[in-house]
């Protein structure tokens, strides 16, 4: 039996550990349901299944496995298993994303496997994970998770929507948008809404020189005015009897009262703050920062970032304003895949009753709901 909180060690599984554990390998494979595997199933020979293949310990203990192989496009993992005394360890996970990376490193262009059509819980485990299901066999859905590397940009904004955060789970890099200009108009670069006893309110942080065809990384916060804690205030009115405030609020005012000269570095403080929180970890990047797309404009500068980044899918919003930037024949010629974001809110609990308000802030998500924010971001 493992020690409680195990060290996970996953090494190589090989023909020598699947033979001198043959009852062992059976046994655990009994907790999954349908076709239960004998010993000539684990040692039937697949395309380089010894080099992929994976097998996790804890110390001396076998408490799992992860048995994979190569297909002309992809990796399929063909069975995994964790021992039913060492489930909800993370081990699964790990195993999974040993072949994740084994699928990169193959340049892969996903990890496919089968999961029984009625486990939901199952099925959630590799949707959390990234998987999508692809198709359908009798009681089997069939998913994949896609290696190709998928990059989006965004300008950044001030504690967004839900969506927003939609679209950095589903990209490999984010790239923020910071050397492109601020609207002179009304923009969520420097607002978003919550939802209080009055309904929906704005939450506004004053900027100055707006109108000087600025870029986002260059305008600066007006803090001669007391908006932050003006703006604290109504926070605190609107969230202070939702579930999960304590567990978020000290740690948030901290950064929003922390007196920032640039927009750009307090929106991506709070962006920071939600993204751990939610526990998404996509890297962000700064358009700024890559030299190859500096002095470009437009779809040039986006096929720029793009190819600095060796993207393979390109995930951009539906709307027009994205739209306007994009001519699917460029995006082909570099070889580039378009893939249109799709997303529509979840209803989540809210307080003040009425009906459900989408498009609000994250922090409105997080303060409801907590740990499972990322149940409704996905």
């Amino acid at each position: 039996m493992p020690e409680i909180n195990p060290v996970i060690d996953i090494r190589p599984l090989t023909s020598d550990i699947v033979s001198s554990h043959v009852a062992q390998f059976i046994e655990m494979s009994k907790q999954l349901k349908g076709d239960y595997w004998v010993i000539g199933h684990f040692l039937t020979e697949y395309n380089r299944k010894w080099e992929l293949s994976t097998a996790a310990y804890s110390g001396d203990a076998l408490i799992g496995f992860c048995i994979v192989s190569e297909k002309p496009e992809s990796l399929h993992v063909h069975r995994i298993v964790v021992d039913k005394s060492c489930h909800n360890y993370g081990i699964g996970k790990t195993l999974i994303k040993k072949t994740i990376e084994d699928a990169r490193r193959l340049k892969k262009d996903g990890v496919t496997l089968k999961a029984e059509a009625d486990n939901d819980k199952t099925i959630g485990f590799y949707k959390h994970l990234g998987f999508e299901i692809t198709g359908t066999q009798p009681d089997l859905v069939l998913m994949k998770y896609r290696t190709a590397k998928c990059i989006a940009i965004h300008q950044p904004n001030f504690i967004p929507w839900v969506g927003y955060f939609n679209k950095i789970s589903k990209s490999d890099v984010f790239v923020l948008f910071d050397d492109v200009q601020f609207p002179r108009a009304k923009t969520f670069g420097n607002r978003v809404e919550i939802k209080t006893n009055n309904g929906a309110v704005w939450l506004t942080v004053p900027v100055t020189h707006r109108g000087e065809l600025n870029n986002f990384n260059e305008i600066e916060i007006d803090n001669n005015q007391n908006w932050a804690a003006k703006s604290l205030k109504t926070i605190k009115l609107a969230y202070q009897k939702a579930a999960h405030f304590n567990d978020y609020w000290e740690e948030f005012a901290s950064i929003y009262t922390n007196r920032y000269q640039y927009l750009t570095d307090l929106n991506i403080a709070l962006m920071q703050f939600a993204l751990e929180k939610t526990g998404i970890g996509t890297p962000l990047v700064k358009s700024s920062d890559i030299t190859a797309a500096q002095g470009l404009v437009g779809e040039e500068k986006i096929l720029a970032i793009l190819n600095s980044l060796d993207a393979a899918v390109y995930l951009s919003g539906k709307g027009a304003g994205s739209k306007r930037y994009i001519n699917e024949s460029d995006f082909d010629k570099a070889g580039i895949q378009l893939m249109w974001q799709s997303y529509e809110a979840k209803p989540y609990r809210q307080l003040w009753g009425g009906s459900f308000l989408p498009n609000l802030s994250v922090i409105d998500l997080l303060f409801n709901e907590g740990p499972n924010a990322i149940e409704f971001v996905k």
